[in-house]
């Protein structure tokens, strides 16, 4: 029984891990994917 609750756990914390490294991967690509842009057309202009 105690196995499992610490079992259940672990996993728990490993998938918030990862979900909370996906979102900020995700937000990070974002904004350097927009001042990319940004910079990109100020040069071009």
């Amino acid at each position: 029984m105690g196995q499992d609750k610490y079992i259940k756990v672990t996993l728990t914390v490993i998938a918030f891990s990862l979900f909370w490294i996906a979102l900020n991967l995700s937000v990070l690509e974002f904004v350097l994917y927009d001042f990319y842009n940004g910079e990109m057309t100020k040069f071009l202009s």
